[in-house]
C-alpha cells in the first residue's frame, strides 16, 4: 500500500528532528568529555571541525524542517523542493563530516601516543 504524500513528508520531518538530536548529542558529548577523556589530546582542529560540522548539520536540518513546513502550507512542490533540495544534502554532508572527523580524533587519541 502506496503511503499518502503528506505521510511522507511526516516521516522525513522526523528524520530530520532525529539527525538535528544526534548533531546536537554530538556536540554536547565532544564539549564535556574532551578534556575528561584526554588530557592532552592530539588534533584539536578535529573537534573544531567536527563541532562546526554538526552546527551546520543542525542549521540544514532546520532549513529543511521549515521548508517542509512550507510544502505542508502552500502545497507547492517547486518552492518545496528548491528549499529542501540542497538543505538535505548538506545537512547529510555535515553530519558525516562531523561524524568522520570525531572518530578519527577519537581513534588518533586512543592509538597514537
Amino acid at each position: 500500500m502506496p503511503i499518502e504524500e503528506t505521510e511522507r513528508i511526516k516521516h522525513a520531518f522526523e528524520a530530520f528532528r532525529h539527525l538535528a538530536t544526534l548533531s546536537a548529542g554530538a556536540i554536547v558529548l565532544q564539549v564535556g568529555f574532551l578534556e575528561k577523556l584526554f588530557s592532552q589530546p592530539k588534533y584539536k582542529a578535529l573537534v573544531a571541525i567536527s563541532i562546526v560540522a554538526f552546527t551546520a548539520s543542525i542549521m540544514s536540518s532546520l532549513i529543511s524542517q521549515w521548508g517542509l513546513m512550507s510544502y505542508l502550507g502552500h502545497g507547492s512542490v517547486e518552492r518545496a523542493t528548491k528549499q529542501v533540495g540542497w538543505a538535505v544534502l548538506s545537512m547529510w554532508g555535515f553530519f558525516g563530516i562531523g561524524l568522520i572527523t570525531a572518530v578519527s580524533f577519537a581513534l588518533i587519541n586512543l592509538f597514537i601516543r
